[in-house]
């Protein structure tokens, strides 16, 4: 157990005190039965008085020389054990600079900062700080300070730590053990364990298993967006896998005497990673973790490191991260939301009309990113869904928009419907005043009813009269080939437009899919404020997906929506512009995983 300078000054001076007492004590009794009888000026007898107390005094003498022995071998052993440890840890004069640079997250240093922390309450001589790369700055400043060896390290990767600005070193496990060896945190040999390597070689086992298995599979989950419902899904075997691990790390805790592991009685690199281990699992989601009484051991290794003073010192300043990784799929993962049924609402929601309040509405939390969609439909109803999502929406990167105009017609029935669907990531957002503020900043003009004609079913529809041609392969899986016409049995064109580039798709579907329908659809990215306009429509009549169709789908219908004015009218406006400054430093790292890449689009007011 190593201690403190002022803890070392009271032991020793303790440690003084017993011994002048002791053997004060130990001597007394020669004073008082010890003859003393001067023969001449310069010689003097002492002798023992006889009986009993010169059989003590044999075998006194004998203790005596025994223990001073006895003492002596100990001494020297406490001094060999010393020099050792301070061997390891360098001379105590010897000040160590430690400067630790990670992204400002939990992340997969987290088990040693952990040792940092105790290491660096434990000696004094130890100046340990953290510095960060920020991670909403990652796009800015990552891509330069990942070239610049004398902050991302050999390998132009994080984490590294400098020690004594002289020696750079990276990666988490050559990090840990490095300080493990230096600071002594392998511990000591027990009567189980009687090889130093062979102790390494179980605790690094440890380390390895809780880093590699636990702590690395859970960020996976995390950028996999792994869905906790679904038992079928692969990515759900994982999780099985991380929480039977926990498993056996506490199967494995429970063999040891103490509350450490391999018998050991201070903690060990092995329990710092399993602690973190144990407690991200957990932090993330429940079904990582085993049942209560497969965990106990860790349950108790948790509640210990956790009273360490270096510890209790770092979790009562509130340092941990809440944040796990710098994953793109975990961007504001803890939001509040307004969650109702679906309304249906016997009038024309306006914004001079919406509620204050949402009725039988709750509020959730822990959800990814709120959700809003209102329709409004000819007959003077309208349809309210209030929403959160609880897993990350892959499209979703910060607040966007989506409005549709749109008119079908089959069995001689029409439809006619205006669609808003809002999504956002800021807390509570799909509010009643978000949106009042919406529908203050839009206007609708829909009289797709105009082009019934080109919907009206042909009975003598032919696929041959449907126009093909196409300038992408995003959508053939839905659609056929010009060789295929007989099969034909409903003309669709779907465009997609944006300043570089437009997107078409003329063919038909071999199923009739959906109604007869006609729509112009605008997706409002409010991070960058752009728009990308498209529309479709599904026909069944001589040339009715030609694309002069968008001309004529154009002058009926119309989407505008005022971002100006839907921010200045919103009290959350400044978390909207923060939102989108934060996002779009993340766009191109998004696009590239995107299934379909959104260019951006025009501009607008």
């Amino acid at each position: 157990m190593l201690l403190h300078d002022d803890e070392v000054l009271f032991v020793l001076l303790l440690c003084v005190m017993i011994e002048t007492l002791f053997w004060t004590l130990f001597h007394i009794h020669a004073l008082i039965l010890t003859n003393i009888v001067q023969l001449s000026p310069n010689v003097v007898l002492c002798y023992f008085q006889q009986g009993i107390y010169l059989t003590f005094i044999g075998y006194y003498s004998l203790v005596k020389e025994l223990t001073t022995l006895l003492l002596m071998i100990i001494c020297r052993l406490w001094s060999i054990m010393n020099v050792r440890s301070m061997r390891r840890v360098r001379e105590s004069s010897t000040n160590i600079k430690l400067r630790l640079y990670y992204f400002d997250c939990r992340g997969r240093i987290q088990a040693v900062r952990y040792m940092l922390e105790d290491i660096a309450y434990i000696h004094k001589n130890v100046d340990y700080k953290e510095d960060f790369e920020l991670l909403e700055k990652r796009d800015e400043i990552w891509s330069q300070h990942k070239t610049n060896e004398t902050i991302s390290g050999p390998f132009h990767n994080l984490p590294v730590l400098h020690w004594n600005d002289t020696d750079t070193f990276a990666q988490t496990l050559t990090i840990g053990q490095l300080l493990a060896r230096k600071f002594n945190l392998y511990d000591k040999l027990t009567s189980s364990i009687v090889d130093q390597d062979l102790l390494h070689g179980y605790i690094d086992g440890v380390v390895s298993c809780a880093y590699t298995d636990v702590i690395l599979n859970s960020f996976l989950c995390i950028g996999s967006m792994v869905d906790f419902s679904d038992e079928n899904n692969l990515m759900y075997r994982l999780t099985k896998n991380i929480s039977n691990v926990l498993k056996l790390l506490n199967n494995l805790l429970k063999k040891s005497s103490t509350s450490f592991y391999y018998d050991q009685l201070e903690p060990t690199i092995a329990d710092y990673f399993v602690f973190e281990a144990f407690t991200i699992a957990r932090d993330y989601h429940h079904k990582l973790i085993p049942n209560e009484e497969d965990c106990q051991e860790l349950m108790k290794l948790e509640q210990i490191m956790k009273e360490r003073p270096g510890l209790a010192n770092y979790f009562n300043k509130d340092l941990l991260f809440k944040r796990f990784t710098g994953s793109l799929t975990e961007i504001l993962c803890d939001l509040s939301c307004y969650d109702c049924s679906e309304v249906v609402l016997d009038y024309k929601l306006t914004a001079e009309t919406v509620p204050t309040e949402f009725k039988n509405c709750t509020i959730v939390t822990e959800q990814s990113n709120c959700y809003m969609q209102v329709k409004w439909e000819r007959n003077s109803t309208t349809t309210l869904m209030v929403y959160g999502f609880q897993y990350w929406k892959a499209d979703v990167l910060g607040h966007d928009l989506q409005a549709t105009v749109s008119f079908s017609y089959f069995d001689s029935q029409p439809s006619w419907s205006n669609i808003i669907i809002y999504r956002c990531l800021t807390d509570q957002c799909n509010s009643p005043a978000r949106l009042k503020s919406l529908l203050e900043s839009f206007k609708f003009v829909n009289k797709l009813e105009q082009l019934q004609y080109l919907l009206e079913k042909d009975e003598a529809f032919d696929g041959k009269q449907c126009l093909f041609f196409s300038n992408t392969t995003q959508y053939q899986m839905f659609s056929l080939k010009k060789s295929d016409p007989p099969t034909c049995k409903q003309c669709m064109t779907i465009v997609n437009m944006t300043p570089k580039k437009k997107v078409i798709e003329a063919s038909c579907y071999s199923l009739q899919t959906s109604l007869n329908t006609v729509n112009q659809r605008v997706e409002f990215d409010i991070n960058d404020r752009t728009r990308s306009p498209n529309w479709y429509i599904a026909c069944q009549r001589a040339n009715c997906n030609t694309l002069d169709v968008g001309d004529l789908i154009y002058q009926n219908s119309l989407i505008d929506f005022n971002l100006e004015k839907f921010i200045d009218k919103t009290s959350a406006g400044l978390s909207i512009r923060f939102s989108s400054s934060f996002f779009i430093v993340f766009q191109n790292a998004f696009n590239k995983i995107q299934a379909f890449l959104m260019v951006p689009g025009q501009k607008w007011n």
